[in-house]
């Protein structure tokens, strides 16, 4: 289930972001090809995740060498699907983005 006004948060290992419209995803048939969802120009280096996300929604960035840092979808600028997006966290020499996540909601009371 798709929500409304939802967008595809993407982290690559080295730090960059990027939000784009679950909109500008093509729906595809059992035969389809995938889509690029990220032109990523460093060399060795992929996406370390994705999350589907509100503005207001908190996400985690997890590095390698066991740093975390949370930040509000919102602060991560929206972009097209082909772009590499911005960098978002600074890295150690040697580190990497090894995770992405929402946290679940804390119960209420």
């Amino acid at each position: 289930v798709v929500r409304p006004r939802a967008t595809l948060l993407v982290v690559s290992e080295d730090g960059h972001s990027k939000r784009t419209p679950l909109g500008e995803y093509p729906t595809q048939g059992r035969s389809g090809q995938g889509v690029v969802t990220a032109r990523l120009t460093a060399p060795g280096v992929g996406l370390a995740g994705g999350v589907v996300v509100h503005a207001g929604d908190p996400v985690v960035l997890v590095t390698q060498k066991g740093a975390a840092k949370t930040i509000r979808a919102r602060s991560v600028p929206q972009m097209g699907r082909p772009t590499q997006g911005k960098e978002i966290i600074s890295l150690r020499k040697g580190d990497r983005v090894s995770d992405v996540f929402r946290p679940a909601p804390s119960p209420a009371g």
